[in-house]
């Protein structure tokens, strides 16, 4: 483990675990929380690095935590904030005009996370307690 990591190792190993069940078939998200400093980007970097060796694919996105008083919001932001977006920005936009826009924004969200999940099956989102 780089020393940088030192002290966790628990969490390495989870990353590990859910790049075997990537291997066998299942994708996964893994949430990565904790205050700022706590070394979020260092297992996120870890984490890219484990499945680059083992082929695999790989996303990440990062929440902003003022995103809070939307529901959804830390989620909605960390999709659309990566550098390869799973969901279409403008689209989430055009969801929200609508009168129902729960059903839609869940419909939406879910067929681009299933798309997106296809292209890099590991997503990890960082978000700052």
């Amino acid at each position: 483990m780089p020393p940088r990591l030192r002290g966790r190792q628990a969490e390495v190993d989870v990353l590990r675990g859910q790049l075997d069940v990537l291997g066998a078939g299942r994708g996964s998200v893994v949430l990565v929380a904790g205050p700022a400093g706590a070394g979020k980007t260092m297992l996120l970097a870890e984490a890219a690095n484990l499945a680059a060796d083992r082929g695999s694919g790989f996303s990440a996105v990062t929440g902003n935590s003022a995103a809070r008083a939307v529901p959804l919001g830390v989620i909605l932001d960390a999709l659309v904030s990566a550098e390869d977006p799973p969901v279409d920005p403008g689209r989430l936009h055009d969801l929200s005009q609508s009168p129902d826009q729960r059903t839609w924004l869940l419909r939406e969200l879910l067929e681009a996370l299933e798309k997106a999940a296809h292209r890099a099956p590991l997503l990890v989102m960082i978000d700052d307690l």
